[in-house]
């Protein structure tokens, strides 16, 4: 099978992650990889920002927690159930009890990817996402 066709077949989500830090140069190399993406004009407008510290990657876990559940208000109970079904896929219901970090599960690094308010093609940076 074509090694692009076949890895685009293997690709996975992963919700567990090792205790061990990740080496700087892969973390490079991956960031350099969603560089690669095409962009209108080639103008990048993209940037990278990795976050390694446990206390800050946890930190900001909840507060995207918090801001997604802001969201959730002005939602019908009929949506609220139909959404809470859904994630019940991925986590056990001891698992949202008793973990504290439900956006990252724990990864060793975030990477964010950011673009400029004003950039008209600032919105584009999801076409960095598959690459890393």
């Amino acid at each position: 099978m074509n090694e692009v066709i076949n890895n685009i077949y293997k690709r996975r989500a992963v919700r567990k992650y090792k205790d061990t830090p990740v080496e700087k140069d892969l973390v490079c190399r991956i960031i350099a990889a969603g560089k690669m993406a095409p962009s209108a004009m080639n103008r990048q407008p993209w940037k990278f920002f990795v976050l390694t510290d446990k206390n800050k990657i946890r930190s900001y876990s909840k507060e995207i927690a918090h801001i997604a559940l802001q969201g959730v208000k002005d939602l019908s109970l009929k949506e609220v159930v139909k959404i809470s079904l859904s994630l019940f896929h991925f986590s056990t219901i001891a698992d949202l009890v008793t973990k504290s970090d439900h956006v990252f599960y724990g990864a060793p690094v975030v990477i964010f990817i950011t673009s400029p308010k004003d950039d008209e093609w600032g919105g584009w940076t999801w076409v960095c996402v598959p690459r890393i």
